[in-house]
């Protein structure tokens, strides 16, 4: 089995830069891949840069070619996606922008929880969201590393997984129904990263519990960056992928285009392999 990870989209974060080269991946995509190659597209949060109505549409739409396409769409919320930088204050989140990350992501593109509204708008989470490919012997995680900040006075852009979905996620991967499964997370703060103001809090306890579980992967993105990293448990390893911000060009070493890049990961008899997929 074999499946895509965009993170950090960013739309509207320059209006027309992040919606173009978004399309320029969407086609490059669909060039290279079909859904029976490649049945799932996870995009692990920052889907818009200010959380408006406008923004969100514009996800919908382009986002929908590849659902018309028959490829299942992950998703997961980011910090933008609430609001975060709207109206000059970048420690305040917009229950309106929040709000319409469930209707437009959840409800609208990838058509699930349309009865969860009103819980999600009182600041339940619709998380640990669970996708299991019975077949393929695959279970894809979904956390919400903001519902843990929400609450907090000072957070900036800052994460923090709650207690109850920790506790839930791990159960649920711990259960003898999955034994001899791959067990894939995603999210969208970097489990790894230190930066004071970005962090994910209590990510040691997090990283302990995913790896006590026996998840294979962690998909994340949130600080613009590509890195790849490594957990040793007991009985295997947790390999965990940062993705870059997908509508961002940037030089690689040769330093002579400026590319775009996204991530393809297959799954082989339980073993992952990841390789970014850069072009001009």
């Amino acid at each position: 089995m074999n499946f895509i990870q965009l993170t950090d989209l960013h739309i509207g974060d320059h209006p027309s830069e992040e919606y173009e080269n978004l399309d320029r991946i969407v086609k490059d995509i669909q060039r290279r891949f079909t859904p029976e190659r490649c049945p799932v597209i996870m995009i692990t949060g920052d889907f818009v840069h200010h959380g408006t109505d406008e923004e969100y549409l514009q996800v919908v739409q382009k986002h929908s070619e590849l659902k018309a396409d028959g490829y299942q769409l992950l998703a997961c919320p980011g910090n933008h996606d609430f609001g975060q930088g709207t109206q000059g204050n970048f420690n305040r989140y917009q229950p309106a922008a929040r709000s319409r990350y469930l209707r437009y992501i959840h409800n609208q593109l990838l058509g699930v929880d349309q009865d969860k509204q009103e819980e999600w708008d009182a600041g339940k989470t619709v998380y640990p969201a669970i996708t299991v490919f019975q077949e393929e012997r695959v279970v894809f995680v979904g956390l919400d590393t903001m519902h843990g900040v929400l609450d907090e006075k000072v957070h900036l852009a800052t994460g923090k997984v709650d207690y109850n979905q920790i506790m839930r996620v791990t159960a649920e991967l711990r259960d003898a129904k999955y034994n001899n499964f791959t067990k894939i997370v995603y999210m969208h703060h970097n489990l790894y990263s230190d930066r004071p103001t970005m962090y994910l809090k209590y990510r040691d306890k997090l990283e302990a519990e995913l790896v006590a579980a026996g998840v294979h992967q962690v998909c994340f993105g949130h600080t613009h960056n590509f890195e790849m990293y490594t957990s040793s448990g007991l009985t295997q390893s947790m390999k965990s992928l940062c993705g870059r911000k997908v509508t961002d060009e940037f030089k690689p070493n040769d330093g002579l285009k400026h590319t775009l890049e996204y991530y393809h990961y297959i799954i082989d008899k339980g073993i992952i392999s990841a390789t970014s997929i850069q072009f001009q």
